[in-house]
């Protein structure tokens, strides 16, 4: 069929051969990683049930995905009538493009970790996100924290999270330029070691 998919279930990849509106989806190298990412989404998040947010797995499939293959387009001249599926070089943000749809609003989280990727460099947030994932967030703004944590290097983790990326250089949070687009909408102050600071 005109389908590729990971069976949690099963712990199997399947992939379409395609048809009369499709290519062989296994010629295809993103839509394969895309579905290798949900199998190590399920692996990580087996001790808390898996992953529950759609958009967490949809957007974190489809960014190691273009990660992998270098480009923002996921699913690029699978059909034989349209370009890309889905883009990760987008101006999407959460709650206005919501939609609660898994494929869609992963988009979201895709293209703030797209974003992110083109200011920091691919091997940075490449190892964010994935580390990030045994912190097992279940929202934008979680996932957002966790990868915050992981950046940390001074042992003083005080942060402002906003809708913007903040990285630790040190002892101060400088601004990166990037915007985190799934990230909470007004900013706020956590003193994290309690140090009152």
């Amino acid at each position: 069929g005109n389908n590729a998919w990971y069976s949690r279930s099963e712990k199997k990849l399947e992939v379409g051969r395609g048809g009369s509106s499709a290519r062989n989806y296994a010629l295809f190298s993103d839509l394969f990683y895309h579905e290798y990412t949900h199998a190590v989404n399920d692996a990580i998040y087996e001790p808390v049930g898996g992953v529950s947010n759609g958009a967490i797995s949809e957007g974190s499939a489809d960014y190691f995905a273009a990660t992998l293959d270098e480009s923002p387009d996921h699913g690029e001249d699978r059909y034989l009538n349209e370009s890309s599926v889905r883009h990760l070089d987008n101006d999407y943000k959460y709650p206005d493009d919501y939609i609660g749809e898994g494929h869609w609003d992963g988009q979201i989280f895709a293209g703030a970790l797209w974003d992110l990727r083109e200011v920091l460099g691919n091997l940075t947030v490449d190892s964010l996100a994935h580390n990030a994932r045994f912190g097992f967030p279940e929202t934008f703004a979680d996932y957002e924290y966790e990868m915050l944590l992981l950046d940390d290097n001074d042992g003083d983790l005080d942060l402002l999270i906003t809708n913007k990326i903040y990285r630790n250089d040190g002892f101060n949070f400088a601004d990166s330029g990037a915007l985190f687009a799934g990230a909470i909408g007004s900013g706020k102050w956590v003193d994290v070691d309690g140090d009152g600071d």
